[in-house]
């Protein structure tokens, strides 16, 4: 029997939040947080992809709950000053 050892996370650039399910477009954190709120079997029942590919956004998330949270304050505030700014401009 040969084991086999896959990677279950395809990093994109620096930002946590843009690591996808490898072969999906799914993103790692979004998986994990399903997971957490309703199982992983529900996760991978939702996503469509396998138990296995679960638990790696599992380990990434927990490898990196700081950055994942930082980078989501980030885009929030990014958000609200956007939408601050959409508000001020005349239509």
């Amino acid at each position: 029997m040969a084991l086999e050892i896959r990677e279950h996370i395809k990093l994109r650039g620096d930002n946590p939040l843009d690591a996808t399910v490898a072969g999906t477009h799914y993103k790692a954190y979004l998986v994990a947080n399903l997971s957490l709120n309703d199982g992983p079997q529900a996760a991978a029942e939702h996503y469509r992809i396998p138990l296995a590919a679960v638990y790696g956004a599992l380990v990434f998330h927990c490898d990196n709950e700081a950055a994942i949270d930082e980078a989501i304050r980030e885009a929030r505030e990014l958000g609200e000053q956007l939408g601050a700014r959409s508000m001020d401009m005349p239509n």
